[in-house]
């Protein structure tokens, strides 16, 4: 009697049958990605959900085309009780950039930064001449009272 598979370990199975297949260890694989070599061991091995993003990493670093592994992706999470779309409708990331939530963030944090900056240096910029006191006159090394120039 054979065990029944589910979306999911057909996803991981032919994850892994696709790396295999391109002759890559889990530390190619990691170099490739955005994924460390543990956890590749993991996403394939079943011991991590596969998200869609790790999908498209390993599609991305293979050179393929998503669609296929995708939509077995959709089906894994439909199954799982998810509504995911299916992959014809999500636009996949192009390798090397982050996704738009990241780059959101990365943006506002930069330009908090630049504000607490600025705001920084110009409250420092008060603190070092005062409008009401004038000029700081060093005091005489000899003792001697500073004469007014007329």
């Amino acid at each position: 009697m054979s065990v029944p598979t589910t979306a999911e370990d057909r996803l991981v199975r032919e994850m892994r049958r696709m790396k295999e297949s391109a002759g890559l260890s889990y530390e190619k694989l990691a170099a490739l990605t955005h994924y460390s070599r543990s956890s590749w061991e993991r996403f394939l091995n079943g011991k991590k959900p596969v998200t869609r993003q790790v999908v498209e990493q390993l599609v991305t670093a293979l050179g393929d085309e998503p669609n296929q592994l995708l939509d077995l992706w959709a089906r894994a999470r439909l199954e799982a009780g998810d509504t995911a779309r299916p992959a014809a409708d999500r636009p996949a990331v192009p390798a090397g950039t982050a996704p738009a939530p990241v780059r959101e963030l990365l943006a506002a944090t930069a330009f908090l930064a630049g504000v607490a900056v600025g705001a920084l240096l110009v409250r420092a910029g008060r603190r070092g001449t005062a409008p009401h006191q004038g000029p700081l006159i060093p005091p005489d090394p000899l003792g001697r009272a500073a004469r007014a120039a007329s």
